[in-house]
C-alpha cells in the first residue's frame, strides 16, 4: 500500500538525510529567486500580494521564502543523490532559471549522460552532413567509438566499431540512432506547461513554464512515448486557485505516470501546497513531501488528507 510523509523543514537539511538512491523521481516546483523581482511591482498580483504601499502587500503571509541561486548546486547535487540509477527528476522553472539549472545539472557535469568524457558538449546535438561522405572523417570515427567503449558489451556494437575501423563508416547513421537510444545526447529535456489562461506582464502576457526534465545514468523509458513536450493543462484559477504558483493535479499525474511505476516513491522538496502529493495519492505512488512554511505545510497536509480519505493510505507527519 502506497503511503505518505510529509516533513516539515529545510528541504536542503531533509534531504541530507534522506540515503542515497532512495527515491523513484523528483517533481517539484521550487520558489527561485528570479520571483523576488516582482516583489513591490503592480503585478505582484499573480504572487498573490498587492502593489507595495497598498495595504494588501503583506510579505510575510503573501510572498515566498525563495531559495537563493547561490543553493542551486546544492539543490541539484542532493536531488541526484537520493535518486536512483535510471530515474527522473522534474524541475518546474521560469526561462532565467532554466539555464542555471541547465548549468549546475548538465555543463557541471552532475546529472551527466553515462559514458560521457569531454567528447561532446552535453546537450549539444551531433549533426553530420552526410551529402558530404568527407566529412565523415577519421577523426570522427574514432571520437565516436571511444565514446561508445563502454557499450561494447552489446550486441549492436561490433569489435570493430569499438577500435573505430573504417567499416564503422557505412553503419554510422544506424550507430548515431543508437547513441541517442542511450543517452538522448545529454541527461535532459525541456519540457514546456501550456497555462491555458495567460497571466501579466509588461510585454507579451506569460502563457508557458518551462519543465526541466533530468534523467540519472542511463535514460529510463517513458511509460508513454505518445505524450507530446507540450502539456497543455489549465492553471487553476478563481476558487480553484489556493495557493499562489499552485499547478494542476492533472499536469502532475502525467509527470509521475510518465517516470514511475505504482508504489514508486516521489519526492518534492518544495511542497508547497501540496498539488504533487495529492496527483501521487490519486496514483498510488508512495510520497515524500518536504516544506519549509508551516501555513503552507498544513494546506497540503488537509489537501492530501482529503484525497486520501478516499484510499484510506496511512499518513505521517514529522518535524524532524
Amino acid at each position: 500500500m502506497a503511503t505518505v510523509d510529509l516533513i516539515l523543514g529545510d528541504c536542503l537539511e531533509k534531504m541530507r538525510a534522506m540515503p542515497d538512491g532512495s527515491v523513484d523521481a523528483v517533481i517539484t516546483d521550487p520558489a527561485y529567486e528570479s520571483m523576488l523581482r516582482w516583489q513591490g511591482m503592480g503585478t505582484t498580483a499573480r504572487m498573490g500580494m498587492g502593489k507595495k504601499g497598498s495595504g494588501s502587500d503583506d510579505l510575510k503571509h503573501k510572498f515566498f521564502q525563495c531559495i537563493p541561486n547561490d543553493d542551486l548546486p546544492d539543490l541539484v547535487r542532493e536531488c541526484h543523490r537520493v535518486l536512483k540509477n535510471e530515474r527522473h527528476a522534474y524541475f518546474m522553472c521560469d526561462w532565467e532559471t532554466l539555464k542555471l539549472l541547465h548549468t549546475f545539472a548538465i555543463a557541471e557535469g552532475v546529472f551527466a549522460p553515462v559514458g560521457y568524457g569531454g567528447l561532446f558538449e552535453p546537450c549539444k546535438p551531433l549533426i553530420l552532413d552526410w551529402t558530404n561522405q568527407d566529412e565523415i572523417n577519421e577523426s570522427v570515427i574514432s571520437r565516436i567509438a571511444d565514446y561508445l567503449k563502454s557499450y561494447t558489451e552489446t550486441d549492436f556494437i561490433r569489435e570493430d566499431y569499438a577500435e573505430g575501423k573504417n567499416s564503422f563508416r557505412h553503419d554510422a547513421i544506424a550507430l548515431l540512432e543508437y547513441i541517442g537510444a542511450v543517452t538522448d545526447g545529454a541527461n535532459c529535456d525541456p519540457l514546456v506547461w501550456d497555462k491555458v489562461i495567460a497571466g501579466v506582464g509588461y510585454t507579451y502576457r506569460p502563457a508557458y513554464e518551462f519543465i526541466l526534465m533530468l534523467w540519472k545514468g542511463k535514460k529510463r523509458m517513458l511509460n508513454d512515448r505518445s505524450v507530446q513536450d507540450v502539456l497543455r493543462y489549465k492553471k487553476p484559477w478563481g476558487n480553484d486557485r489556493i495557493f499562489p504558483t499552485q499547478k494542476p493535479v492533472e499536469l502532475m499525474e502525467v509527470l509521475i505516470s510518465q517516470s514511475t511505476q505504482m508504489g514508486e516513491n516521489v519526492l518534492d522538496p518544495f511542497m508547497g501546497s501540496g498539488t504533487t502529493g495529492v496527483a501521487c495519492v490519486k496514483l498510488s505512488r508512495n510520497f515524500i513531501g518536504i516544506e519549509i512554511n508551516h501555513d503552507y505545510f498544513k494546506i497540503a497536509e488537509r489537501r492530501i488528507t482529503e484525497a486520501q480519505a478516499q484510499l484510506v493510505l496511512p499518513l505521517s507527519t514529522s518535524e524532524r
